[in-house]
Parts: C-alpha cells; structure tokens; sequence
C-alpha cells in the first residue's frame, strides 16, 4: 500500500503541507478510499492516477480573484493558475511562466521575458502572450488593487516574449518575491471586460494556464476533481495524473479521513492542525505526519485604556500569575515551547539567544524584547512597532505581538493566532 502523507510536491508544480478541515461518508461522497493509484513496471512507473487531498475549505468561491476556497488555497501553489515564478524547497525564486529576469538601473527596471513563444495555452485553448502579461499587472493593480505588484508603476512591451517593468523605491527583488506564488496570470480575453473582478464567478473564472485544470465539481459532495494538461509542463514532469480535492467540515473528520485512507493527504495553506491532534496520526501505519517546526506563536494583549490594566505593575503581576508551561502544552500539546522576554520566537532566525534576564526593569507589558537580542534593523522595528502599539503585550508567553503598528480598538481585547485570526478573550 502505498504510504500517505501529509507533505508533498508535485512535479515541481503543487506544493502541499502539514496544514488543516461534510463529515460525509466515503460511500455518500462516492470518493474511492484506495490508495494513490500508481502505475508500475511500464513506461510510466511512478505516475500516480489520482492523489486524494483533503482540505477544510468550502467548493465556492471559484475563481482565479479569490484566494479563499479550496480552489483559491490550492491556487497558492501554481496549480490552476500560471505563476510568474514559483519557489524550490528551499525558498528560493526559480523560473515558470517568467522564464528569466534581469534587474536594471539600481533595481528600478526588471527586463523579464515570459514563455510566450513554448505553446502555452489557457485551459480553453487560447494562447498565451505577452499581452497577458501586460493586461495581468493592470488588472491586478488598477481593479483588484493588489499589493503584490503595487510597485510596478509602469510596463513597457520590448517584443512578443519580454517586457520592462519599471519599479518604484529600486524594489525589484521586493517586486519579484512577491510575484513568486501570488501572482497569477488572468488571460484578457476572458477578463477586459469584467467591470467588478473581484466579485466574478463565471464559469471561466478558472481558466488558467497552469498545469492542473479543473474539470468536475460536485457543490453536494463538496469535491473538486483536477487533470494534468499534459505529461509535462514546462519541462517538468507531471508524474500525478489527476488530483480530486474534498472538502471536509471540520478537523477531525479530515484526520480520520486520512486515518482510515478516504484521502491521501491533508493540505492548507497556512492553517497547521492543533498540535494537540498530532498523536492522533503519529505512529499510524502508513501515516507520515510530516511534523516540522511551526513559527507562528499566540499572544496575549492588554489594553491600557482602562482599569486595572492600565497599571504596568497589576500586568507584572499577571504576567508572573499565568502558568506558561501549561499554556504551551494546552496550546502546542508536546512539543509546544515557551519563548523568552518579548516577542521573538525561540526559532526566529534572526535572534541569538541570551539568557533570560526577568526583573522589575525588564519592561514586561509593553513589548520589550527583554534577553533577546536582535540585529539592529529590526530592533528598530521592534522599537518602533512597541511606540506605536497603545495595547502592548506581556512577554514569557508563548505568544507574539501583533506586528502590524497599533491593534485596532475593536480588537485589543482579543488574541491572535497566526493563521487562524482574531479570538476573543475577554470581551467588554
């Protein structure tokens, strides 16, 4: 039987991981349970006929301008839709429908050329060209106002394979890291004439010229079924045949699905399960749980414009109440960690560990980094984030402050979890 897993790649092309979620049966869902069915001793050993992905996201929307969804989470991945870059297993650009770039007058022009002349099609078997590309930067900028390319200010077409992107602030290698993954080509014939894309969702809203069209939905099974375009995409070898993604409605349905073999792999993107649900598939024949180190952390924020907590020293001594050994088992189950003064993560690359120096003068409540020590530029960020934040945060937690300047009003009596969004803590 061939093993499940959590984590995989697909031909290059689609890049699953460990992240989380109707709880209908295999039998009302008509989804097969076997195995990934993989053809072996021919031509073609290796290619698997159908991987199974389970997924806690609805069917709806579907459309290349949403990123919510299965279809939009599975999108993150070059998957229906076409990429300008895409990245390898270790984080770095590589070439896709942008097959190479060149960062000109101090990083204020990217020359980029694009497949435009390697038979490329959109799923409905119109070419793709560079007009598309052009088309693809206004529509992402002017209507969806996307910030992923905000700062293309300007595209000049050089010929039928290359454009010049002019580039504000010198930020081409800004403009090209974002453009690996998150942005999507849209084909213009499909799309110049939609006045709100933002909220289309035609029955062409998912054609792309990716390496996976959809081609079957199932609203009352809650699946989508995806084929390959081809043996080959790219020049990469698309050794999974077809992909059909199911929809479950919670976590625990989805784990038990991948338990009892009704998918072959869980995915989402930036949703990891609850910790606390991993020995439920460690130590599961034929289960890779796929574990690895999660940076995201929780945090806990008091707001000082009322009592008590606008006393730093009442924050001290709630600070030095909480039990934060159990907080990260609850919250991180096993392997959760507690973190030192402030707001860096134990594993935050940028961080050299000092020892921990607790004390009245340690500023714990308003975002200090306490016995950490941090490079110089992001000190000053940190710095500046803690001034601008009215709500602070208390440091020995296995939390993180919000990075993003001042919590809103409406949420300082709330926590947030790193990809799982705003929960109320103490409401009022």
């Amino acid at each position: 039987m061939k093993k499940q897993v959590l984590s995989l790649l697909l031909a290059g092309a689609l890049t699953l991981g460990l992240f989380g979620c109707s709880a209908q049966t295999p039998e009302e869902s008509g989804v097969p349970q076997s195995a990934p069915a993989q053809t072996e001793g021919t031509a073609s050993a290796g290619v698997v006929e159908e991987l199974k992905i389970g997924i806690c996201k609805e069917v709806t929307p579907r459309t290349l301008a949403s990123e919510s969804g299965s279809f939009g989470r599975m999108n993150y991945n070059a998957f229906c839709a076409g990429t300008w870059l895409v990245r390898d297993e270790n984080n770095e650009m590589q070439p896709n429908l942008m097959t190479s770039w060149e960062i000109l007058d101090k990083g204020s022009t990217i020359r980029a050329t694009f497949a435009t002349d390697q038979g490329i099609t959109w799923h409905d078997g119109e070419p793709f060209t560079i007009d598309d590309v052009i088309f693809t930067v206004d529509l992402m900028n002017n209507k969806l106002k996307s910030g992923y390319l905000s700062k293309i200010t300007g595209v000049e077409k050089v010929d039928d394979t290359t454009v010049d992107f002019q580039v504000a602030d010198g930020a081409a290698y800004f403009t090209l890291g974002n453009s690996a993954v998150f942005v999507r080509m849209y084909p213009k014939h499909i799309w110049e004439g939609i006045e709100d894309p933002s909220g289309y969702t035609g029955e062409d809203a998912v054609i792309g010229c990716g390496p996976y069209q959809l081609v079957q939905v199932d609203e009352e099974a809650q699946t989508m079924h995806y084929e390959a375009v081809g043996e080959t995409y790219m020049g990469r070898a698309l050794t999974v045949r077809s992909v059909t993604v199911r929809s479950y409605d919670s976590q625990d349905a989805l784990v038990m699905a991948l338990r009892t073999g009704e998918v072959d792999a869980m995915y989402d993107y930036s949703n990891p399960i609850s910790p606390t649900m991993l020995p439920s598939i460690s130590g599961v024949d034929g289960v890779d749980p796929g574990r690895g180190m999660n940076m995201g952390l929780f945090e806990i924020l008091f707001g000082f414009q009322k009592q008590p907590t606008d006393d730093l020293e009442f924050r001290r001594a709630v600070r030095y109440a909480l039990n934060y050994e159990l907080l990260a088992t609850t919250i991180g189950g096993e392997d959760g960690q507690v973190p030192g003064e402030g707001i860096i993560s134990p594993r935050g690359y940028w961080l050299r560990r000092q020892p921990a120096q607790a004390g009245a003068g340690s500023g714990a409540g308003q975002g200090d980094s306490g016995g950490s020590r941090v490079c110089r530029h992001r000190r000053r960020r940190l710095a500046g984030a803690a001034r601008r934040n009215p709500y602070g945060c208390i440091g020995h937690t296995p939390v993180q402050c919000y990075q993003g300047g001042a919590i809103p009003a409406h949420r300082r009596d709330y926590r947030y979890q790193s990809g799982g969004g705003w929960r109320q803590v103490h409401p009022g």
